[in-house]
Order: C-alpha cells, then sequence, then structure tokens
C-alpha cells in the first residue's frame, strides 16, 4: 500500500522485509515497516540506537543495481516503532527506492 505522508513523499508500505544497519559501533538487522525517500519506520531492531544517532541503512535488493544505502538520524523511539529520517539519501538512491518499492506494491496489489 502506498499513502501520503505529512511530509510530501509517498511512503511505501514494505512487508516487513529484512534490511541491515550499522551504528558507530556495530552491525545490526531490523524489520522495515515503511519507507520513503526521505525516511522510514524500523521494528525489531537487534541492536538498540538512541535519538540523535546516525545509522547507515542497507537494503538488498536483488537487483542489478545491488543494494540501496542511506544514510539517516534517528528521530523517534516508540514502542512499536523507530523513526529515522534519511540525512544522506542521494537522487538515484531515491529513484531507487520508489522504483524498487512501487514494484513490490504492484506485485502485492496483483496477488489480491
Amino acid at each position: 500500500m502506498t499513502t501520503r505522508s505529512k511530509r510530501s513523499a509517498f511512503r511505501f508500505d514494505s512487508g516487513a522485509k529484512k534490511i541491515s544497519y550499522i551504528t558507530a559501533e556495530e552491525e545490526g538487522n531490523a524489520e522495515l515497516l515503511n519507507i520513503s525517500t526521505i525516511g522510514c519506520a524500523l521494528v525489531n531492531m537487534s541492536q538498540p540506537v538512541e535519538v540523535g544517532e546516525k545509522i547507515l541503512l542497507r537494503i538488498a535488493t536483488g537487483r542489478k543495481e545491488g543494494c540501496i544505502e542511506a544514510q539517516a538520524t534517528i528521530i523517534r523511539i516508540d514502542k512499536d516503532s523507530t523513526a529515522a529520517r534519511f540525512t544522506l539519501c542521494e537522487k538515484e538512491t531515491e529513484a531507487m527506492i520508489r522504483s524498487y518499492f512501487s514494484t513490490i506494491h504492484r506485485r502485492v496489489k496483483t496477488r489480491k
């Protein structure tokens, strides 16, 4: 499902896609709850993070373009999810996010 976020970017539900991330000290894994070109929501993070902490997200796509990588800052942590805002996300990366997750959205929609 795609929804229009308050922050003027399309948000894609990811179907709990597994991703990896790197903090200043260690690597971790999480599930991606949703994503847009300006940030994402994560759940089930294997390593703890704090608000204000910088992380590098890596999303494997299985495509020839490789994985999606974006630097982000943790902006909110609550009982249900952790929100991260992208601080360095190249135009090419934004295009990959839109292309990859809209393809997933179309596949899920056609299965229903």
